[in-house]
C-alpha cells in the first residue's frame, strides 16, 4: 500500500512481524547461499494500517548477475487462502470431535449402503470392530422384520431427504438392539455421494 517509493532505504524485515522476523532472515540467509535458486516462505506482515497480513514470498538470488546484482523477490497476498484453510481446519477438528467422541454411532456408507467411516461407539451398539464393518453393507447387520424399512429410508436420504425413524439391527451376539436412526446425504457439488447416519440405542428405553 502506499508509493513504493516510501520504502525505498528501509530494512526489508522492519514490516515482518517479530515472531516471524527469525524465520524469514533464516530463508533469505539460505537464498543468499544459493546463488540461482528459487525459496518460498510464508510470512506476515503489517500493512500501513496496522493491520496483518500473510504474504507468499518468492525469492531468487540474482548476486551473480551483472545487470541485477541483487535479490528478486515477489510477494503475493494469501491472506484469505490462509484464513480460509484455518477456518476448514478448525471445522475439520470440530467434526473429528463430533465424530469420534459421540456416545451414539456414526457411520457413513457409500451409495450403495456399504460402510465407509465408523466412529468407536459402533463397536459398543453391534459388536463389530470398526476393520469388520468398513467396506461391508449395512444390510445384513438389519433385523429382517426392518430390513425393507431401513433399504427405503437410506434411499430417500441419498436423494437429498433426510430420514429420522426406529429400527433394530441384530448385535453380533445375536441380540436384539433397538435403534433410533437419523440418515442425511452426503452431498458434493449438488450430488449425493452417500449416507450419514446416527444411531441411538433405545433398547432399555
Amino acid at each position: 500500500e502506499g508509493d513504493p517509493a516510501d520504502r525505498i532505504g528501509h530494512d526489508v524485515f522492519e514490516t515482518v512481524v517479530p515472531d516471524d522476523r527469525p524465520r524469514a532472515r533464516a530463508a533469505f540467509q539460505r537464498i543468499l547461499e544459493a546463488p540461482d535458486e528459487i525459496g518460498t516462505a510464508l510470512v506476515r506482515v503489517r500493512d500501513r494500517t496496522g493491520g496483518m497480513r500473510t504474504m507468499e514470498i518468492r525469492a531468487r538470488n540474482r548476486l551473480s548477475d551483472p545487470i541485477v546484482e541483487g535479490v528478486i523477490v515477489n510477494a503475493r497476498d494469501v491472506t484469505e487462502t490462509v484464513e480460509a484453510l484455518r477456518r476448514l481446519e478448525v471445522s475439520e477438528q470440530r467434526y473429528r470431535s463430533l465424530f469420534q467422541y459421540n456416545p451414539d454411532a456414526v457411520v457413513s456408507f457409500s451409495r450403495t449402503g456399504r460402510f465407509t467411516s465408523v466412529n468407536a461407539a459402533v463397536e459398543g451398539i453391534t459388536g463389530y470392530t470398526p476393520a469388520e464393518l468398513l467396506g461391508r453393507s449395512y444390510a445384513p447387520l438389519m433385523a429382517p422384520d426392518r430390513l425393507a424399512e431401513a433399504e427405503a429410508r437410506f434411499r430417500r436420504a441419498l436423494e437429498g431427504e433426510p430420514q429420522n425413524y426406529d429400527s433394530a439391527l441384530v448385535h453380533k451376539n445375536g441380540a436384539r438392539v433397538e435403534l433410533n436412526v437419523t440418515k442425511f446425504p452426503i452431498v458434493v457439488k449438488g450430488r449425493g455421494r452417500g449416507v450419514f447416519a446416527v444411531g441411538k440405542d433405545v433398547t432399555e428405553m
